[in-house]
């Protein structure tokens, strides 16, 4: 399982949504799947990051943006990456 976390702010709803969609989308064939953390409100991106990383699950961790859409098969150098002990 792949933990992503998502910082955004209320104001920016609708478009940390179409990211949430995104990564759906194209994460249905993540070994384990994918566990989504929003987290909003917070003050940094850096702080909302380590929130997430605080209580991940899993197996990775990856941190998103509420700006930024996943395309298919992102997480295969992931988990690549950090199998290789990168």
């Amino acid at each position: 399982m792949i933990t992503v976390v998502i910082p955004t702010l209320t104001a920016r709803a609708p478009r940390a949504q179409q990211t949430v969609d995104a990564y759906q989308r194209h994460s249905r064939d993540v070994p384990g799947g994918i566990w989504l953390r929003v987290e909003t409100d917070v003050p940094t991106c850096g702080e909302a990051w380590a929130m997430g990383a605080e209580d991940f699950q899993g197996d990775y961790l990856h941190f998103g943006a509420d700006d930024l859409e996943p395309h298919a098969g992102w997480w295969r150098p992931l988990v690549e990456a950090c199998d290789a002990g990168m």
